[in-house]
């Protein structure tokens, strides 16, 4: 196992006729001798020289997604195993990889997803292929659209939908800047599959876009 990139190794116990025995213990003739391997990640971290006394804390924050309750921790300190958080009484497996620091642990709306907020359409403008970041998500809080890296606060209403709008044509601006000294005098033709299209313009992935001054 790992701690923030460390190789950490704890011994198994020992246990003699069923009784927990020191390394240095004497073993009698015809005992009976096991091992037992359960280390949880406050093992790995005293192991470290890490311990959690009055100083380590959590508290609930209490948020409603979609109008349904849902309970998080917030903790002093942050504790991963695999990047996911865990408590101190988590049960470490071999080759777990855990991340320990001494600071707050806060939630981003990102937090309440398995896998990423955002998704991306592949396009190709003028014959090369482009990634458009596009929304999975309609996500608001309190009221207010909300993104991926938005901290989340107690009491928060979040509401999570599919979006209510296509990704559009000028969305391949941000990947496709326009030199605007080009413009000068001329007019952008943008083409979509080698139709006429404006700005608004749905595209979906796998479109062909054209760009030209006229």
């Amino acid at each position: 196992m790992e701690l923030n990139g460390r190789v950490e190794k704890i011994a198994p116990e020992i246990y003699i006729n069923g009784v927990k025995a020191a390394p240095d213990d004497n073993i009698p003739d015809r005992a009976s001798v096991t091992t037992a391997l359960q280390v949880k990640a406050s093992d790995v971290l005293a192991a470290a020289g890490i311990t959690f006394g009055a100083s380590a804390q959590e508290r609930d924050i209490i948020i409603t997604i979609n109008g349904e309750p849902r309970v998080l921790k917030q903790r002093n300190y942050m504790l991963k195993a695999n990047g996911v958080d865990i408590t101190p009484g988590y049960t470490v497996k071999n080759f777990d990889k855990l991340e320990y620091a001494d600071k707050p642990s806060f939630y981003r709306i990102r937090d309440l997803f398995n896998g990423p907020v955002n998704s991306s359409i592949t396009v190709t403008i003028n014959g090369k292929p482009y990634e458009i970041e596009s929304d999975r998500f309609e996500i608001t809080m309190n009221g207010k659209r909300a993104g991926g890296d938005e901290f989340i606060i107690n009491g928060a209403s979040i509401e999570i939908k599919a979006p209510q709008e296509p990704v559009i044509l000028s969305s391949i601006f941000k990947n496709y800047p326009i030199d605007t000294g080009r413009l000068k005098g001329k007019m952008l033709d943008l083409r979509l599959n080698g139709e006429k299209a404006g700005y608004t313009t749905p595209v979906k992935n796998g479109d062909s876009i054209e760009i030209r001054f006229v």
